[in-house]
């Protein structure tokens, strides 16, 4: 394994390595150094960390880093790491961790527990690094039968707000936690997001220009699905013929019509056109005719107009509902992929939706910039 583009922090006076690689191979660290000065034999598989930090932790706490495999390794003669280097790796004592998507928790040999799966690396104090692989994806519940209320025709009483308790709004990959950025676990299904070569080099220039280029910070609308993980509350009112969903952010809406109507043709809109259903006790919601400019996360995750969003709102109780949502987008994917999520109820007393009136913050800090 060769895992390279990362910023490297030495944790003592050196220098940080930008652009920095590292090897594994046999279970041990077997090189540290710049990209392309760093190699495993050919055919080794690399791992992107790309506008990731990585550095040592002092306290033995995870540092988590989602991990997207590239095509071909930047090089590969072997390459083994200078005295400085192992002095590096053996004298600091502490832990680096590197790890891949999913949730499944593991016992370490350190009084801490990790979050940790698909592959990690471990440099532990004075033990070199242990390599495991691990299980690809943890297994998730999945909802029972439902038994909470029912409308008057039958259906699951969705009515109320909710709200989804996570990072995702930030980035739906497993992530580090960084200034004013919550560390999460991801919410992909496998982990990465399986973009066309293309389209992971534009993600990166996303990433790359995230504090000024997300469109949300522009104040547009969110979009689907982001707009169901947007940190805020949303209200859902239930109708035999359609469902509509008020949003706090933005003054966003949609009506999800349930009525057997089919899509429009030939238009573009911020949150897409949506057409629902049921499937036995879940609300099935298909989303097209969407706009290419909004981005799924404020990292830069993004679609073009070929976007095709089916969500999946199945509840497990009368406060919990189970939503999954798949994404095709094959201008930008190699395939469809998945996002869980478990949106919550609110139950404060009297608790009604404000307004979070975006555009207004927008202008007035523009204003106040001039």
């Amino acid at each position: 394994m060769l895992y390279e583009g990362a910023r490297l922090i030495p944790g003592d006076e050196r220098p940080a390595i930008e652009n920095g690689a590292f090897g594994v191979a046999d279970g041990r660290i077997t090189a540290v150094g710049r990209k392309g000065e760093v190699a495993l034999p050919a055919g080794a598989t690399c791992v992107d960390l790309t506008g990731k930090t990585v550095r040592p932790a002092s306290d033995v706490r995870p540092i988590h880093w989602p991990l997207r495999r590239a095509s071909q390794c930047s090089s590969s003669a072997v390459s083994y790491p200078t005295t400085q280097d192992r002095s590096h790796l053996d004298n600091h004592r502490k832990a680096l961790i590197i790890r891949a998507a999913t949730h499944q928790e593991i016992p370490m040999r350190t009084p801490c527990r990790v979050l940790a799966a698909g592959f990690t690396a471990i440099v532990l104090a004075g033990l070199g690094p242990v390599v495991s692989r691990l299980s690809a994806q943890a297994p998730q519940s999945r909802p029972g039968a439902y038994t909470g209320p029912r409308t008057a025709d039958g259906k699951p009483d969705l009515n109320g707000i909710w709200q989804v308790l996570s990072s995702a709004h930030w980035d739906l990959e497993p992530h580090s936690p960084e200034e004013g950025v919550p560390g999460g676990q991801g919410v992909v299904e496998g982990g990465s997001i399986p973009y066309q070569p293309w389209a992971l080099d534009k993600k990166k220039e996303n990433y790359a220009q995230r504090a000024t280029s997300d469109p949300l910070s522009k104040c547009y609308l969110p979009g689907v699905p982001r707009v169901t993980y947007v940190p805020l509350p949303f209200e859902i009112v239930q109708t035999p013929k359609y469902v509509a969903i008020s949003y706090e952010i933005a003054h966003a809406r949609r009506i999800i019509y349930t009525d057997g109507s089919p899509h429009v043709e030939a238009l573009e809109f911020w949150m897409g056109d949506s057409r629902g259903k049921w499937d036995g006790d879940t609300l099935v919601v298909s989303t097209n005719n969407f706009t290419d400019k909004t981005w799924f996360d404020k990292v830069g995750n993004f679609h073009s107009t070929a976007l095709h969003v089916v969500e999946r709102y199945t509840p497990m109780g009368a406060n919990h509902i189970s939503y999954e949502a798949t994404i095709d987008d094959p201008k930008v994917f190699t395939r469809p992929w998945k996002i869980n999520l478990i949106i919550y109820r609110r139950l404060e007393p009297g608790l009604q939706l404000l307004d979070y009136d975006c555009v207004s913050f927008f202008w007035k800090r523009t204003l106040a910039d001039k």
